[in-house]
């Protein structure tokens, strides 16, 4: 359930970053050396990512989930990989980096990680029935919901205010 969590809240920041900065994802998507050709395909992966974070969360689209994951992750790790190789470390932004950053070894490993977990998930297999958000959600009493609730919404607007750049409260 942790490592559906931790990849499930990285693909939904990546996916919720860049629908909400579309002009930095397609900059990015240029800076990849991306075919001008396949870049309306890249429109979609915002959305692909996102529906990936959903899904981790439930048990009977986990492990189809995590497939997809992986497979995305191969292939940053392969234009990342390629951009390298070649001396070129464009910008990244990478799962909702605050600020765009240029590639590096560093952002291989990272992704690597996540790789390493969405194996993980694959080789367990489905998960068990239990471990699912809804179940746990049904789970919840009146106060259990009114708590999760409340998180939630604080988790969002805490996430809407790092998706744009600047804390909710200014310090002085």
């Amino acid at each position: 359930v942790a490592s559906r969590a931790l990849l499930g809240a990285t693909f939904l920041v990546a996916g919720l970053a860049k629908l909400s900065d579309p002009g930095t994802a397609a900059r990015t998507v240029a800076g990849f050396g991306v075919p001008v050709v396949a870049r309306p395909l890249l429109r979609g992966l915002p959305c692909l990512e996102a529906a990936v974070a959903v899904a981790l969360a439930f048990a009977g689209t986990a492990w189809q989930a995590a497939w997809v994951a992986g497979g995305l992750l191969v292939l940053f790790i392969a234009a990342i990989g390629v951009n390298l190789a070649r001396g070129r470390r464009p910008d990244c932004n990478c799962f909702g980096q605050v600020r765009p950053a240029p590639i590096s070894g560093l952002t291989i490993v990272r992704n690597a990680g996540l790789l390493t977990v969405a194996a993980a998930l694959v080789l367990a297999g489905p998960p068990p029935v239990w471990a699912d958000a809804w179940r746990w959600w049904q789970a919840l009493d009146a106060n259990g919901r009114r708590i999760a609730i409340v998180a939630g919404l604080g988790l969002g607007i805490g996430l809407r205010f790092l998706l744009a750049g600047r804390a909710p409260i200014e310090s002085e």
